[in-house]
């Protein structure tokens, strides 16, 4: 009888190391999950990006947006230019127009802006002004709305 009985109790200790085994293992996985999950659900835990003054291209400005959803977009065409097609969410400052340097200073400047013209000439030149004016955070989508579409990068028309 005592052979019955030490073969249960090691059978049954054996039994018990398998299970702490994948318990261990089963809680591991789950605290690993718990801590990747803010990751999987808002990719990286930054909520703003860098703040100062940047040129990118326009492949670059899509993450960009994709990453960071609380970017301002400025579109400064002119009126006519953004109708014809612009990037989704887009505000439309014109250049040309008179009060131009009055809108951007009604902006404010502690929100992070994404600038762009046609091909960059007129949002190059408009981020001097940024800059003058101290904002925080400007990316100039140097390559403009043509370089855009060149992409194939998603427009929206009014």
């Amino acid at each position: 009888m005592e052979r019955l009985d030490f073969a249960v109790v090691f059978l049954f200790s054996e039994e018990m190391a398998k299970f702490n085994g994948c318990l261990t293992r089963f809680l591991g996985c789950v605290v690993l999950v718990f801590c990747a999950l803010p990751y999987v659900l808002h990719g990286d835990a930054k909520k703003e990006p860098p703040k100062g003054y940047y040129e990118i291209l326009s492949k670059q400005a899509s993450a960009l947006l994709k990453k960071y959803r609380n970017l301002v977009i400025l579109d400064i065409r002119t009126p006519k230019e953004f109708k014809a097609g612009h990037l989704k969410e887009a505000r439309n400052l014109n250049y040309y127009a008179a009060d131009f340097e009055a809108k951007i200073d009604a902006l404010d400047r502690t929100k992070t802006y994404l600038v762009h013209c046609a091909s960059g000439g007129r949002s190059g030149k408009a981020m001097k002004l940024f800059k003058q004016k101290k904002f925080a955070a400007v990316y100039h989508m140097k390559d403009g709305y043509k370089g855009w579409t060149a992409a194939k990068l998603p427009t929206v028309q009014d």
